[in-house]
């Protein structure tokens, strides 16, 4: 007879422990739940209230409780929305303080994507950029007119000032611009960060050379003549930060006026049609 109380013996008594499917399929859900979590992560909705408009921050105003529950949401929202409180000029004064290049640098909100290092970093390489069309601008306009000409030299000066150091600085803006806010259109593709820091370097390696060759150009130049020579960088600096505000103003698809009014109807719509703040 065989002893019942020996641990050696073979049972038949039914385990708890669950068979390799049951413990595939957990597997699975788990991880299926973490993927979800992560798709997830701060894209929560604002709390209500204030909501969106409360998230209007300027500089370096602080936050009570950090955003992390809906830090994607916010950057993305500030990277690509112009509605925030309702009411068209506040809204059009917070879109200032977030996209223009020069005021941004100090005024921008404290998690816009389009951090205050990449903006001042954005303008230091789009003025050297500009800086050896601008000189040769002005030396080619003093060379190629004579010198009683002098609303002649004027008119050219604003000419060429425009097409080649004014267009130039606005499309290495946008296009730094656009590299900064990327990852917020696709927050899972890591690779546009690695992109953004090699086309900045790159641009930050080409305004060094710039810079180089600016000094070059002006070594013999006499110390009278070098602010002249300068002068269409000055003023095709200023004709881009001042052109800015009515080019972005009413700029189809991307302008304020247009896309404001498409967002602040589709808000009125969500709103069960309730007039909001004018």
């Amino acid at each position: 007879m065989s002893d019942d109380n020996n641990p050696n013996e073979p049972t038949n008594e039914p385990t708890n422990e669950p068979d390799w499917r049951e413990r595939t399929k957990n597997r699975l859900h788990g991880l299926k739940e973490q993927g979800r979590e992560f798709l997830e992560r701060g894209r929560g909705p604002y709390p209500d209230p204030p909501g969106k408009a409360g998230q209007m921050k300027y500089g370096c105003q602080p936050y009570e409780v950090e955003p992390s529950d809906y830090i994607i949401t916010l950057e993305n929202d500030l990277a690509n929305s112009y509605h925030w409180s309702g009411n068209f000029w506040e809204d059009y004064i917070f879109f200032v303080c977030q996209w223009h290049p020069l005021i941004g640098i100090l005024a921008c909100h404290p998690y816009h994507p389009w951090s205050k290092l990449e903006r001042l970093k954005m303008f230091v390489i789009s003025t050297a950029v500009s800086m050896v069309p601008a000189i040769l601008v002005a030396k080619r306009v003093e060379d190629s007119f004579p010198e009683d000409a002098d609303e002649l030299k004027k008119s050219a000066t604003l000419f060429f000032t425009l097409i080649f150091v004014t267009l130039p600085d606005i499309i290495v803006g946008v296009v730094l611009y656009q590299l900064s806010i990327a990852n917020t259109r696709c927050p899972l593709c890591t690779c546009w960060v690695t992109i953004n820091k090699c086309c900045s370097n790159g641009f930050l390696c080409i305004a060094i050379a710039a810079c180089g060759l600016s000094y070059y150009i002006l070594q013999d130049t006499h110390p009278d003549e070098i602010l002249g020579a300068l002068k269409p960088l000055g003023k095709g600096k200023l004709y881009s930060l001042g052109t800015w505000f009515p080019i972005w103003f009413v700029l189809p698809c991307v302008g304020f006026c247009l896309v404001w009014r498409g967002e602040h109807s589709e808000a009125l719509k969500n709103n069960n049609n309730q007039p909001a703040a004018e």
